[in-house]
């Protein structure tokens, strides 16, 4: 008895873990179709932040990830950005702009001067 009771109760775990959406884990996306190497910045508590990493020509990846979506998030409760995320240049010059909203599951293509 105790065996099926064991193997129910994991049979649960695998189907509720199942039902997770599948574009949460993928937060919000970027597509740097510019021919030069960005960064990305947000407003964040009446500061400037700058994105950790520097993201070439061609270059795609995750702009904010599902683990970023907590309290002092860039992602409100909606999923979706609440400040615009500006990319840089090398030399500081505005690229491109997203205002809000990107939302979970977005993807941001950037070419200079897109909004």
């Amino acid at each position: 008895m105790r065996c099926i009771v064991v193997a129910i109760v994991f049979a649960l775990a695998l189907a509720i873990s199942g039902c997770e959406d599948p574009t949460l884990g993928r937060g919000i996306l970027y597509r740097n179709e510019t021919d030069i190497t960005v960064t990305f910045q947000w407003l964040l508590d009446g500061e400037v932040v700058t994105g950790y990493e520097q993201v070439g020509p061609g270059d795609s990846g995750q702009l904010i990830g599902a683990a970023n979506l907590g309290e002092h998030s860039l992602v409100g409760e909606n999923g979706c950005t609440t400040v615009p995320v500006v990319a840089v240049g090398p030399d500081g010059e505005e690229i491109a702009r997203a205002e809000p909203p990107l939302c979970v599951g977005d993807e941001w293509v950037v070419r200079r001067g897109s909004k």
